[in-house]
């Protein structure tokens, strides 16, 4: 199994073959020879998650979903939580692909500035200028977003957090 799992090639399977090689369930065939041969030289190589979420906020932004449907498509789910300043909303919705493909940010958005991520979950920060605000304004801020690594390259959106901030009145 751990020689179909490395064949796969993706990240998370690459992983599990590294992480076999040091579990101490595996005692005395960690020094089997087979076992170092499979373990041996496997780099995990994660996608680039910054440019990820870059993307993934770009996307949604004008409404596109390319990526958004290529994680429903993958089989993965994808959840989105969501809170309304000035209002006792907390939401979380999980997305079938229909839902997918009209998934679009309520409110305006500002323009995507930087992501800084920690392991595969990015906090997102935007050009807030202040030229959204007023009276009348409902304005998305999202504030994190989570990704599967499908392959090297490759990492869908599998969580995202933000809130609404809504007028007051």
């Amino acid at each position: 199994m751990l020689g179909q799992l490395k064949q796969a090639g993706c990240p998370v399977c690459l992983d599990l073959v590294l992480q076999a090689g040091k579990d101490r369930d595996f005692g005395k065939l960690r020094e089997d020879q087979r076992l170092q041969a499979l373990t041996a030289g496997v780099v995990v190589k994660e996608p680039d998650y910054r440019e990820a979420a870059k993307r993934f906020y770009n996307e949604v932004r004008t409404g596109k979903h390319t990526m958004l449907l290529a994680t429903i498509k993958s089989g993965r789910m994808f959840t989105h939580r969501e809170t309304a300043v000035n209002q006792e909303i907390n939401s979380e919705f999980i997305y079938s692909e229909k839902a997918a493909s009209e998934f679009a940010l309520g409110g305006d958005t500002y323009p995507f500035k930087k992501a800084d991520c920690e392991k595969r979950c990015c906090s997102v920060e935007v050009e807030d200028d202040g030229s959204l605000s007023g009276p009348a304004s409902s304005v998305y801020n999202l504030e994190s977003v989570c990704f599967w690594p499908q392959t090297p390259e490759i990492a869908v959106p599998i969580s995202l957090e933000g809130h609404i901030s809504q007028p007051e009145g």
